[in-house]
């Protein structure tokens, strides 16, 4: 199952990244955490797979015109996770105004909110001006579960408005400010929705304390070595209570979570000049891009310090570049690819097709013919898709 995070254009970067590190760090091996841009909500047929949606951070107003369909995958069962943003909780109907959007039919159709159809209850997220350094500030909460939080970052000015204060149906109240302005503001709130659930944070624990740029933020106000340790212990836990109050299924605390490691570009032993074909194809080049990813190609000769670069040096958030080891006209050994014996693979598929009375020339290259292994990829619905 997938965990999709949300990158749009109004997305506050560095809110994205942290969100795809803490995410993969708390859910791998479990499920794939992948980013998911507003056009792949609207065309592409995500839900079935999704587990969980995730808003980080935003700096904007989030006007999508996938909203109806977010909420009509909220509504049907599904998890949405919402970062770093403001909300107003109301009983009275659609109102855009009160996330602070401009009135008007288009604006009401765009706006990223959710129906509970039994209650009547509306849940209106505004995340505006949620990233801008001005309102980017520590703040101390408590959980509900009684346990005291006394720094956490929180990358813009919105609070969570109409979750405290009288009994309402499917609302619990996870955090509260130990400090705030806004009387019966929360710092973080759950909210059911037709058969699905909804979670959102004002406060923004996708950052840890030990990073830019909570570190900076969280240094200002001099804490303890000991506070600091305790809080971002308790940042971690929060967001593990998220996680399984959103229905997912978290590893066990200290289970190692997979990564990527480099990929073998193969050919058959009988046709070598395959794999020089697809590197010709690529212009010559050894760094490259696609919609999804970036890719780095090695030679043969270095596979060994690929393979350590994939598992040490790649970038936590999105694990870029891939890295993939050019076999041109040899194989990998077994103990280079210990899951899959490549040379019994390709004389297998040569003994079937001289079975079925099948040519197995050259030219051209047959199915099977040329592929690419890999022990552990983030996600094989994005390689097959895209």
């Amino acid at each position: 199952m997938n965990v999709l995070v949300y990158s749009g254009s109004e997305v506050v970067q560095a809110s994205l990244d942290h969100t795809l590190s803490s995410l993969r760090s708390l859910l791998l091996p479990h499920y794939s955490v992948q980013p998911i841009t507003p056009q792949s909500l609207l065309s592409q047929p995500w839900q079935p797979n999704c587990a969980l949606l995730v808003f980080p951070g935003c700096r904007d107003i989030v006007l999508t015109k996938s909203a109806s369909k977010i909420n009509e995958f909220v509504n049907k069962g599904g998890a949405f996770l919402g970062l770093g943003t403001g909300a107003h909780y109301s009983l009275k109907g659609l109102n855009p105004e009160l996330s602070g959007a401009a009135p008007s039919s288009a604006t009401a159709d765009m706006m990223l909110r959710f129906s509970d159809m039994a209650s009547g209850a509306h849940i209106y997220p505004s995340f505006q001006p949620s990233g801008s350094d001005t309102s980017a500030r520590a703040v101390a909460i408590e959980t509900y579960e009684g346990e005291r939080i006394d720094l956490m970052y929180q990358g813009g000015s919105g609070e969570l408005l109409g979750a405290e204060g009288e009994k309402k149906p499917k609302v619990r109240v996870l955090a509260r400010y130990l400090e705030s302005d806004v009387p019966g503001a929360a710092a973080a709130a759950s909210y059911g929705v037709g058969a699905g659930k909804v979670v959102l944070w004002a406060a923004s624990p996708e950052f840890p304390l030990t990073e830019e740029p909570a570190s900076s933020v969280a240094l200002a106000l001099s804490p303890s070595p000991a506070t600091l340790d305790l809080a971002e212990e308790r940042r971690q836990l929060v967001m593990r209570r998220s996680l399984v109050l959103l229905g997912l299924n978290l590893p066990e605390t200290g289970e190692t979570a997979n990564r990527p490691i480099a990929q073998y570009l193969v050919s058959h032993f009988l046709k070598p000049a395959i794999v020089s074909a697809v590197t010709r194809a690529l212009g010559g080049v050894d760094l490259f891009e696609d919609e999804s990813d970036h890719f780095q190609l090695h030679s043969f000769e270095t596979a060994q310090n690929a393979r350590a670069i994939a598992v040490a040096q790649s970038n936590p958030s999105t694990w870029q570049p891939k890295h993939i080891i050019v076999c041109d006209g040899q194989l990998p050994g077994p103990e280079q690819t210990p899951l899959f014996d490549l040379t019994l693979f390709f004389s297998s598929l040569s003994a079937a097709r001289k079975k079925e009375e099948l040519q197995d020339d050259r030219e051209p290259w047959c199915f099977g013919d040329a592929l690419l292994y890999g022990e552990v990829v983030t996600s094989t619905q994005t390689m097959l898709d895209k």
